[in-house]
């Protein structure tokens, strides 16, 4: 005969809902979390393909850098786009890395556009505003500046070319820079390496960082160029 002491009903009651509601709070919190460890897991695997050469990846790892970023950005259209650069850039600050894209197409009668996309160390985009390299050229490629005058900064150089008008004093190298999480045009080269002046009836690169007359002076008095 079994004395052994029974659990009251009621008790037993208790420890089957408290049971229930902690495993109700956990799949709950594994729930709500498992958005933001995909995403960790993602930009983890983006950030693989930092620093490759982009136009030798086999085609299956040109589907996954591919399924990957639209899943990054949320847009459907970088699947019409072609990926030119993908890097960490470290700015004497928070890591960054910086994917490059533009348009797979020769640009007649358009403006040829770059589609820039900054993310930060959490894989959070901080910049993704496009801009033109100019009216009908072609990007025929973009490379990081290993020697760069302003060693604080990122440099980036896009080559590229006219389509139609092949005067010598147009556009053929275009500088731009990572600086405070925007992207800046430095300088613009004609084929000789010239400088010449963003003076097109359509100008190329970002829009210019607003700053009032004072920033403007103050930057003037700044030992730092940029």
């Amino acid at each position: 005969m079994n004395d052994a002491p029974q659990s009251p009903p009621r008790h037993r009651w208790q420890t089957f809902k408290l049971s229930t509601l902690l495993l109700a709070i956990g799949v709950i919190s594994v729930g709500l979390g498992y958005p933001h460890i995909r995403h960790y897991v993602q930009f983890r695997r983006f950030q693989s393909f930092a620093g490759k050469d982009l136009a030798q990846l086999s085609d299956d790892q040109r589907s996954t850098l591919q399924s990957i970023t639209q899943e990054l950005i949320f847009d459907e259209n970088t699947n019409f786009r072609k990926n030119y650069f993908l890097g960490n850039v470290t700015n004497l600050g928070p890591n960054r890395t910086l994917l490059l894209q533009g348009h797979t197409y020769y640009c007649t009668d358009v403006d040829c556009m770059v589609y820039p996309y900054l993310f930060n160390g959490s894989g959070n985009l901080v910049t993704s505003t496009p801009f033109s390299l100019g009216y009908e050229v072609t990007l025929d490629g973009v490379n990081i500046v290993p020697d760069s005058p302003f060693s604080n900064i990122a440099v980036f150089a896009f080559d590229t070319c006219p389509m139609i008008h092949l005067d010598s004093t147009l556009v053929r190298k275009q500088y731009y820079g990572v600086i405070a999480d925007e992207i800046v045009l430095l300088r613009l080269e004609d084929h000789a390496g010239q400088m010449v002046p963003n003076v097109d009836f359509r100008p190329v690169g970002p829009e210019p960082i607003q700053r009032t007359p004072e920033q403007w002076l103050s930057g003037l008095r700044d030992s730092n160029p940029m």
